[in-house]
């Protein structure tokens, strides 16, 4: 027996009609009786809130007048929504609901809340009886209803690979199979491709090859008959291949749980590169580029060219070895010593996986200068009371000292002592001494040595 407060809307249209079916005598102090019709498609006897409603079902209120002794009250056909209600007088009443072919009710009373659950206790499709008081509302009297026989369409996508690298071909299959029991008309088959690849073949061929999903229409697919769909992409950015499959059909499908499938490819770039660049040192171009990790990586061609958009011609003939598979940061180096002064150049690197194709990275540009000259200029101000400034130029990139003496050659401070690029430098020096002490008025000599170059200047200190 079902007592619960609360009632579903409907319009006034559809109280008024109710209303018609009793004497006006008691149509006032009326109460409720109501609920939903609804397709129980996981068949598990409960409403879940993705089951729709089931409309067009008709709804036959009876009372009983004695020992299993009912009187037709009126009937109503459910709503879009799948809701039905009665305005009716106090008395004990009972729904018995309509079966379409095709469909059976679904198990009655299978949860704690009758809120959720099925009523229809009688293939008949009739509920128990309720006690309706007066002006109270019964709002959940609900029939569950699961549809038989239809097309189960069970969809299944393999790969060759869950790994492949960008420009690698791969192929994956899409398989389709009908599990019956019946046959399934008007089947569709949706595969929506990954951004990350280009198609390259497929067979058999959708409806439009260019459109996003793929699609493919099958107007019957007999029991246990299987369709298959082959489909070769290649990668072209790093990422995740998620492309994924779907089928859909206008025949009933018990289990839509198989409806679609998907096997994630991880996409990695052959060469996962930090820094590519070029700098003018001595007269030559350094090339330095920096792998944050790499993947089947056999090595680098370096390409140059005196215009951006090229051609470009190959700078190594001799491939320079890569890390192969490894997650480490590497470093490379390549001086090209075949330049011309005052020449911008471009230059472009390419990495090569061990099936030989080929990633390129860059454009970088550079303008080829004349040889910087390694330079200790004097330091500004001096004398200097807080600070001096010390400027140099290095002619190239190296291990460079930059030191303080006083006159009896004792070191008492060194202020570089790294690596450092080409160029105009600049060292601060606040006078004090590798304690942190401050130093006496007088004068102390400076000191810049890179490789085999060094000089020394004079700069005095005044406290």
């Amino acid at each position: 027996m079902k007592s619960r407060k609360g009632h579903h809307s409907i319009s006034r249209i559809g109280q008024l009609f109710m209303l018609l079916w009793l004497p006006i005598s008691t149509a006032y102090g009326q109460g409720s009786l109501g609920g939903v019709a609804w397709l129980d498609q996981n068949q598990n006897g409960l409403r879940e809130s993705n089951e729709r409603g089931f409309s067009g079902i008709r709804a036959v209120l009876m009372m009983q007048t004695g020992d299993n002794q009912f009187t037709r009250i009126g009937e109503y056909v459910t709503e879009t929504t799948g809701l039905y209600i009665f305005i009716v007088p106090a008395g004990q009443y009972a729904v018995q609901f309509a079966l379409p072919d095709g469909y059976q009710f679904s198990n009655p009373h299978m949860g704690i809340s009758d809120d959720l659950d099925s009523d229809v206790e009688n293939p008949n499709g009739s509920t128990a009886v309720f006690t309706l008081a007066n002006g109270s509302n019964l709002t959940h009297v609900d029939a569950g209803y699961i549809q038989t026989g239809g097309a189960d369409l069970f969809v299944r996508k393999q790969v060759t690979t869950h790994q492949a690298i960008i420009g690698q071909e791969y192929t994956y299959l899409i398989n389709l199979i009908n599990n019956g029991p019946d046959p399934a008309n008007n089947v569709a088959v949706q595969n929506q491709l990954s951004q990350v690849v280009e198609l390259l073949q497929v067979y058999p061929e959708p409806e439009d090859r260019s459109a996003q999903p793929l699609r493919w229409f099958i107007p019957t697919l007999a029991v246990g008959e299987t369709w298959s769909a082959e489909l070769t992409v290649r990668p072209l950015t790093g990422g995740m291949d998620d492309s994924r499959c779907c089928v859909n059909t206008t025949s009933n499908d018990p289990d839509p749980s198989n409806n679609c499938d998907g096997e994630p490819i991880n996409v990695d770039l052959p060469v996962e590169l930090s820094s590519f660049e070029a700098h003018s040192v001595g007269g030559a171009v350094k090339l330095v580029w920096i792998t944050e990790s790499e993947t089947e990586n056999a090595g680098f061609f370096l390409l140059r060219s005196t215009d951006e958009q090229g051609p470009y011609e190959r700078l190594n003939e001799v491939l320079i070895d890569g890390g192969g598979t490894t997650p480490t940061r590497k470093k490379y180096e390549y001086t090209d010593k075949n330049v011309l002064q005052n020449q911008t150049y471009f230059y472009k690197l390419a990495d090569v996986n061990y099936q030989g194709q080929m990633e390129y990275h860059g454009p970088v540009s550079v303008l080829v200068t004349r040889p910087q000259e390694f330079q200790l200029l004097q330091n500004y101000p001096n004398p200097f009371n807080s600070e001096t400034r010390i400027p140099f130029v290095l002619a190239e990139d190296g291990f460079v000292r930059l030191e303080i003496y006083n006159l009896l050659g004792q070191r008492v401070r060194t202020l570089v002592a790294s690596e450092m690029t080409a160029g105009p430098q600049s060292v601060v020096w606040d006078g004090l001494n590798e304690q942190g002490l401050s130093l006496t008025t007088g004068a102390y000599l400076f000191v810049l040595q890179a490789g085999e170059q060094r000089q020394t200047r004079k700069m005095h200190l005044v406290r």
